[in-house]
Formats: structure tokens, sequence, C-alpha cells
């Protein structure tokens, strides 16, 4: 960054995207369809955020997800996931949605090519990856005061 900036500007069409890991994208309805089409498992779960929800558990491969989302890549060499290389690569994943049918929490689990530049004959094939979401205050007003202006730098001026 720049002497004194600390934020960066984009002008592009930029999209909220609200995901559980790098690849179950909850705020895409073919994707969020795509993923409950493969629960193995439904029970009554905790309450999060005051509403009582249902756990939903599954696993859905790389081939499915990128069957309901094209533009899907994986890797650094940021790849389509199809054919044997990773198609049959899964992520685990549990959703607690509740009565209203937002999601309340999201975990998943799975793993990532470790193909990049820098890789090693050694190093392991792939990363493995965890995360658990807590999603609350649904509807509620946000308001985000944008950074002084002194402390931008347009991400046209920004080369990293």
């Amino acid at each position: 960054m720049p002497p004194g900036k600390t934020w960066v500007t984009f002008e592009w069409p930029c999209q909220l995207v609200l995901k559980s890991g790098f690849y179950l994208s909850l705020s895409d309805p073919a994707t969020l369809r795509a993923v409950l089409a493969t629960t193995t498992r439904r029970r009554p779960a905790g309450v999060y955020d005051g509403v009582r929800t249902t756990l939903h558990e599954g696993a859905i491969t790389f081939a499915q997800l990128y069957k309901a989302n094209p533009d899907m890549r994986i890797g650094y060499h940021r790849r389509r996931p199809i054919g044997n290389e990773y198609a049959g690569w899964k992520v685990s994943w549990r959703l607690w949605i509740g009565g209203d049918q937002l999601v309340r929490r999201a975990w998943s689990t799975w793993r990532s090519p470790n193909d990049g530049p820098g890789r090693s004959p050694g190093d392991e094939p792939s990363w493995a990856y965890a995360e658990d979401l807590r999603l609350s205050d649904w509807g509620m007003k946000v308001h985000i005061k944008p950074p002084p202006a002194e402390e931008t730098v347009a991400s046209e001026e920004w080369h990293p």
C-alpha cells in the first residue's frame, strides 16, 4: 500500500457473497439447492439467534458444485473441477436452517489442491480446511461508514 493508505476502493460492480468455505455459496440459489439435494441426514437441532433450527447434513462433490455453478474454480491455477483430477473430491457440510428458511449456522470441511508454484515434490498434494460460520440478526439494518478519503487509494492506482 502507498504510505498513509489503508483502504482500497473498487468501482467495478461488487456482489455480496455468503459462503461456507471456498465452495458452498449460500447466497446462490442454484448452489444451495444442489447442496440441500445431497442431504443424507435431517434432525431437529439447537436454537441459534433465538430461532429453533433443523440440522441438514451431507456431502457434495466438486463436480456437482460445478454443475450448479459453472464459474467455480479450484486451486492456485483456478481449474475447473472436471475429469478425474478433482471432480470426485467432496465437501462435507452441515446447515442449521430456521423455520424461516434462513441459514443460521453453516459448517463445512473440504480439501483444496496444493498446486501453487512454490510446491515441492515432498509437499502434501492438498490442503485441508474446516469452517464454522454463525449467522445472526437477519434483516438488521446496517450502516457502514466509508473510510476517510485521505486513507484510500483507487484500485486502478494500487498495484500489489
